[in-house]
C-alpha cells in the first residue's frame, strides 16, 4: 500500500463478492457482512421478524450495501435475537489537525472529531454491549489526513462471527468532493475488546479489487489487506513494492491473490505540490507470477501470470463463476481465458484467443453461455459444461 499522504491521491485525481451471509448462517471477482456459515453459492434466507423488534433490515447477499450501513437493525447470534444500534456523529468541539512536510513545504489537514457508538442489547432490552470510538482510534489503520478530513459515516455491520465470538464492522472515511478514500475492519468482542482494527482497502486510485468477507463455511475471514483464522497470528496479504489487485475465497479452503509490481514515482512542482504521479514496473518483474492460489495458511499452492486487471480509480479483474462446470474465468483481452477449477485449483488452466473456435449459430446443447465486458468491447463466450476448456467466443459491442 502506498504510504503517501492520501492528500496527494486527491489532488492528482480532485472480489471476486460482496456478501458475507445473516448471522448464525455461512457465509463475488465481478460481484462484490456475512455470517458464517453459509453454503458457497447460494441466497441467504431473512430472518423470521421477532414480535416485540423490528424486521432484519439487512439484505446479505444484495450486490451492494448502503454505504452509510442501517442505524438500527436486529440480528441472531448464537440461537439468540438481539437489536443493533449504530450511530456516527460529527463533534465540533473536538478539532484535529496533522501536518505533513513535503520537502521545504508544509501541508495541514484539518477536520473535527466524531463520535462513532456501538450499542447491542438482547430481546429484553439489556445491554450487553456499548462501545465508543473517536476518530484518532483509527490512525494506526488508515492516513491520518483521510481519517481527520473524513466525513463520519455509521459503521457498516459485516457479520456476526461465531469463531471469534465477536461482531465485524467496515469503517469508511472519504474526502468530502472527491473519490478518494480508505476503509477499515473493526472486529469486536461481545466483551467490548477490539480483536482486530486495520486497514482494508484504499480508493481513489490503488485499491483492490476486494471486499472484506468470510470464506464459504466462515472458519477464516478475508480482511482484504489480511486473512484471518481464529486462534492464529493475522496472515499479511501485501507484498513489498506491489499493489494488491485482487483478493477473493475461491473455496472452503483456497483464495487466489494477484498483484501489480512496481511503485508510485512522484514528480514535484517548484512549490513542492505533487503535479503527477505514475506507477512503473520494474522490467524484470514483467513476465514473474504475480497471481497466486493459497490455502488458508497463506502457503502458494498454484501461481501464475496474469496481466488481464485494469486500473482506473482502483483495480478491476474481469471474471465470471460458472456453476455448471465449477470454474472461474478470469478475462485477459489481449490473451483469452484464464481458469481456475474450484475443486482443483493447482492446476489452473490458461485457453488462448487462438485456442477457442469463433462462434457461429446456433449455440450447441451443452453450451454455457456468458458475457464479459472488455475496455473497448465485450465477448460472449460459449462453454462446454463437460469440458470446461471447450470454448468458442464473439465479440460484441460493450454495453
Amino acid at each position: 500500500m502506498n504510504n503517501y499522504p492520501a492528500r496527494a491521491s486527491a489532488i492528482i485525481l480532485s472480489w471476486l463478492g460482496v456478501g458475507l451471509a445473516s448471522c448464525n448462517q455461512s457465509a463475488p471477482g465481478s460481484e462484490r457482512a456475512t455470517a458464517p456459515p453459509v453454503a458457497a453459492d447460494t441466497t441467504a434466507r431473512p430472518l423470521a421478524p421477532a414480535p416485540a423488534l423490528a424486521p432484519d433490515t439487512i439484505n446479505w447477499m444484495a450486490p451492494q450495501r448502503d454505504p452509510a450501513g442501517p442505524a438500527d437493525t436486529t440480528l441472531l447470534i448464537d440461537g439468540r435475537r438481539y437489536r443493533l444500534l449504530l450511530t456516527a456523529e460529527p463533534d465540533s468541539s473536538r478539532p484535529l489537525l496533522a501536518l505533513w512536510k513535503h520537502g521545504t513545504r508544509t501541508d495541514t489537514s484539518r477536520g473535527i472529531d466524531a463520535h462513532y457508538r456501538i450499542v447491542l442489547r438482547d430481546a429484553a432490552g439489556k445491554l450487553v454491549l456499548d462501545k465508543q470510538l473517536r476518530k484518532p482510534a483509527f490512525y494506526a489503520a488508515a492516513s491520518k489526513d483521510v481519517v481527520i478530513e473524513g466525513v463520519p459515516r455509521r459503521p457498516q455491520l459485516l457479520a456476526y462471527a461465531p469463531a471469534w465470538q465477536a461482531l465485524v464492522f467496515a469503517f469508511d472515511f472519504w474526502l468530502e468532493g472527491s473519490d478518494v478514500g480508505e476503509q477499515c475492519v473493526l472486529m469486536l468482542g461481545l466483551n467490548g475488546q477490539v480483536l482486530e482494527l486495520s486497514n482494508s482497502n484504499t480508493y481513489g486510485g490503488g485499491g483492490s479489487d476486494c471486499m472484506p468477507r468470510f470464506s464459504p463455511k466462515g472458519q477464516a475471514m478475508l480482511t482484504c489487506n489480511k486473512l484471518l483464522l481464529s486462534g492464529r497470528k493475522p496472515i499479511s496479504l501485501l507484498k513489498p513494492k506491489a499493489d494488491l489487485v485482487l483478493a477473493s475465497f475461491l473455496s472452503d479452503t483456497t483464495l487466489l491473490t494477484i498483484y501489480a509490481y512496481g511503485e508510485n514515482h512522484y514528480e514535484y512542482g517548484p512549490d513542492s505540490l505533487v503535479e503527477s504521479m505514475y506507477f512503473e514496473e520494474p522490467p524484470q518483474m514483467r513476465n514473474v507470477p504475480n497471481a497466486f492460489v493459497l490455502n488458508l495458511r497463506g502457503k502458494p499452492i498454484a501461481r501464475f501470470r496474469y496481466n488481464g486487471y485494469t486500473d482506473e480509480l482502483g483495480y478491476y479483474v474481469r471474471h465470471h463463476y460458472l456453476p455448471q462446470t465449477n470454474t472461474y474465468y478470469l478475462l485477459d483481452e489481449e490473451r483469452g481465458l484464464r481458469l481456475l477449477n474450484k475443486r482443483q485449483p493447482t492446476s489452473p488452466q490458461e485457453i488462448r484467443f487462438r485456442q477457442m473456435r469463433r462462434f457461429t449459430t446456433p449455440q450447441r446443447p451443452r453450451e454455457v453461455q456468458f458475457r464479459l465486458q472488455g475496455t473497448e468491447v465485450s465477448f460472449d463466450f460459449y462453454v462446454n459444461q463437460d469440458h470446461p476448456e471447450q470454448i468458442r467466443y464473439r465479440k460484441v459491442s460493450r454495453e
